[in-house]
Formats: C-alpha cells, structure tokens, sequence
C-alpha cells in the first residue's frame, strides 16, 4: 500500500482545495458533527487545518486551552500528531486510531485522491475511560513542557465526552465514509476538470491551425 502511495512534496502536489469546494467540505464535517455529536476537522499533510484560524473555536476547552499553550511555548504538538496519523492512515488505506501528545483519544481518516494523499480528516478529543488518579497523573507528564497550571487542565478534562471501544470504532468508521465520499466527489470533480482542459487545449489547436490557414490563403491571394 504504501509504495503505490504518491510521496511527492506538499508544495509540489495537488491542493485538495483545488478539488473540492470549501464550503461543501464544512457542511460535510458540520453534518458529521450533528449526526456524532463529535467535532471533525481536515488538515493538509502538515497537519494544518485547512479552514479559517476561527474553526480551532470548535474545539473542545481542554484543545483550546492546549493550543493555546502550544503556541505561547512556540511547540506545534498537535500539527505533528495530526501529520503523522494522516501519514499512517493514509498509509493503511483505513481509519486511524491514537493518542494524541495531550492525551486523548482522535482518530485519523485519510483523504487520497487518484493515489495522492491530499488532507486528513481529524476527529475525537474524548476519552474512553473514566478520568481516575493514574490518568491526572499521565495528564501532567504528558503536558509538563507547555504548563505547570494543571488545574485548568484537570477542570477541562472534566467535562470531555467518554466513549467506549464501540462507539469509538463506530465514528472512526463513519468518519471514514465520509472521507470516502470526499475522495469519491474529488475524484470526479478532478476528472471533468482534467477533460475541460483537454478540449480547451483541443480547441485552440483547432483556432491556431485555422488561423494559419487564413494566414496562407491571404498570402495566396495577394500573389496572385
């Protein structure tokens, strides 16, 4: 799976945004998040979000406030889970399922289009167990380098979702249709770009040589 994976540089591939409308693509994460109840997001392959800075608002408090201290500290944490789990579920050819540096649980659905690994569906910040001692205990070691304020952190996590293996696997699994059907509308989207282009391209071959043509017949006439 892997080799057949195109590992061209970012910067020298096809934007999924040139594929798929943003707007459509919100209201595919917004429908999502109605159905779930879970707060979805696509980043590119660096793991940058590819809406607006105000969509980091939709976030639960705990990843806000984590954000929040990343960025006071200069680390990006979160971009470099969110680039490797994109990698490996893309990799794979299925959802993806880890533990984010902060400590909970996201899942990762790929978005490949014609080979090409094009953004990363993210989706999760919840927990599948009961917060219990051993878990505040691996919150802080977990965030120590960002904070040394856990209360604020131990308040936020209170009030996370907790969901059991089931459910977990279940919106992994939905997350990954959704995916699919964004590959599936890109792909075609990308098709009917790539034939305007050729008959495009047909038709001002067809006004070059006709253009020619005229030019010769012109010529023509006044020898004569």
């Amino acid at each position: 799976m892997e080799e057949k994976l195109n590992t061209a540089e970012a910067s020298t591939r096809v934007q999924l945004l040139d594929i798929v409308d943003k707007e459509l693509l919100e209201k595919i994460l917004n429908a999502f998040t109605k159905a779930t109840d879970l707060t979805a997001n696509i980043v590119d392959l660096e793991g940058e979000s590819i809406f607006h800075e105000k969509t980091s608002e939709k976030n639960c408090k705990f990843c806000r406030i984590i954000l929040e201290k990343e960025k006071e500290k200069g680390l990006q944490r979160c971009k470099g889970a969110y680039k490797r789990a994109g990698r490996q579920a893309a990799i794979f050819g299925e959802p993806y399922i880890f533990r984010c540096p902060a400590g909970l649980i996201v899942w990762a659905a790929p978005i490949v289009i014609n080979g090409e690994h094009l953004g990363t569906i993210i989706c999760g910040q919840v927990l599948m167990w009961e917060p219990e001692e051993f878990f505040w205990i691996e919150l802080k070691q977990m965030n120590s380098e960002i904070t040394d304020d856990f209360y604020i952190l131990i308040d936020a996590a209170r009030e996370l979702k907790v969901l059991t293996v089931e459910k977990v696997q279940g919106a992994a699994d939905l997350l990954y249709v959704t995916a699919d059907n964004i590959m599936k509308f890109g792909y075609e989207n990308r098709k009917q770009k790539q034939e305007m282009a050729l008959q495009q391209s047909l038709l001002n071959v067809e006004i070059q040589n006709r253009k020619s043509l005229e030019e010769r017949l012109s010529i023509q006439s006044i020898n004569l």
